[in-house]
């Protein structure tokens, strides 16, 4: 007779473990919870590890599955890095997930400040040993106007003046890089530029950061100076004559707001690398070397037009009675001279500021080529 065949074992069936964290990305102080299910279900010890960086798995914290083989675990993560779950009496392990931890970062608000003169910004990193670079940069108009950058103090303090570069509400973008086992973060906040209108006689900080602002703009400016005297007024006609304004001698709100969005001025030409060029319709000067714009001067040419157009180079310096004198084409040079006004007045030559002209004859040398055009 045959011998009857044994019935099959039943194969034990293998074990799966999952990990879920509820805040995969979360600011450094602040509670996560992670959660699972065990398949079979079976209530026993399971460990929380983490990555060591170098290929092995340390523990993290502990917990335990219930009858249903769930569990959850409610812990405060002090760096980012992988985790996983694990059963301590049997095979059963979760895949990895990421858990990113970001530095946190407390600020005060950002008290409103002059266009220009910056706001003081007083905030705290933690941890403390987090020892990254924070950049911070300032938006108007859509652009990224200013940066500027600081690390913590020891004890996590962090203050830096941030820029006020522009007109009204500026966006204030605050970069903290991945350092110290910490993810990169971001901050989004905002300060208000504040301006007021500006003529002779004014005084104070954006008196002076108008100057800072308008070098950076290739003006020339008369040194750095929180007094709105004659000369610094006469900065601002070179600015708005270059962009065709009225040419009035103050700053008013919709100046601030063109100041603001101005980049620095291009010359006409770029060789020679050394050169002159009048502008004879808008009454302006700049010198150039190497493709950039030294400094621009508001002049004043000829009265009747007479200031020759083309291409000249200066051929004498001094040997006159007139301030720096430099002749160009003729008895036609360029030179300093009271008053300069904002429109055609020499006899032929260029006037210029007297505060400016030793400043000009200073860029230049015998032979430097001279550009007149309309």
């Amino acid at each position: 007779q045959p011998q009857p065949q044994p019935l099959p074992q039943p194969q034990p069936r293998s074990s799966s473990l999952t990990l879920v964290s509820n805040h995969p990305s979360v600011i450094y102080g602040n509670d996560i919870t992670l959660s699972g299910q065990l398949s079979p279900a079976v209530a026993g010890s399971l460990l929380i590890e983490g990555a060591d960086g170098h290929g092995g798995w340390v523990l993290v914290c502990s917990t335990t599955t219930d009858a249903t083989g769930s569990y959850a675990k409610t812990l405060t993560p002090i760096k980012s890095q992988e985790l996983r779950a694990r059963m301590a009496d049997s095979s059963a392990t979760s895949a990895g997930v990421s858990q990113s931890v970001t530095p946190r970062l407390t600020i005060s608000k950002l008290p409103p400040a002059p266009a220009f003169v910056g706001s003081q910004l007083v905030g705290r990193v933690s941890p403390t040993g987090w020892r990254g670079k924070i950049s911070i940069s300032v938006l108007y108009a859509g652009r990224v106007r200013a940066t500027v950058s600081v690390r913590p103090s020891a004890n996590g303090k962090v203050k830096v003046k941030v820029p006020t570069d522009g007109v009204g509400r500026l966006a204030v973008i605050i970069a903290l890089p991945k350092a110290n086992d910490l993810s990169a973060q971001m901050v989004n906040t905002s300060v208000k530029a504040t301006t007021r209108s500006l003529s002779q006689g004014a005084h104070g900080a954006d008196v002076r950061a108008l100057m800072v602002h308008m070098r950076h703009l290739n003006y020339h400016v008369p040194g750095l100076r929180s007094r709105y005297d004659y000369p610094v007024s006469e900065v601002v006609l070179a600015f708005r004559k270059v962009h065709g304004l009225k040419r009035t001698y103050s700053v008013d709100q919709a100046l601030w707001r063109r100041i603001a969005r101005a980049t620095p001025e291009r010359p006409r030409y770029t060789r020679p690398a050394l050169h002159i060029e009048v502008n004879k319709t808008r009454q302006y000067l700049m010198v150039v070397k190497n493709g950039e714009v030294q400094g621009i001067i508001h002049v004043s040419t000829g009265a009747t037009g007479n200031t020759p157009v083309g291409k000249f180079k200066i051929y004498q310096k001094g040997s006159s009675h007139l301030f720096k004198f430099m002749a160009f084409h003729g008895n036609f040079g360029i030179h300093g001279y009271v008053p300069v006004p904002a429109f055609p007045a020499s006899h032929g030559c260029v006037r210029e500021p007297m505060w400016a002209a030793a400043w000009t004859s200073g860029q230049v040398k015998i032979g430097t080529r001279v550009y007149v055009y309309r």
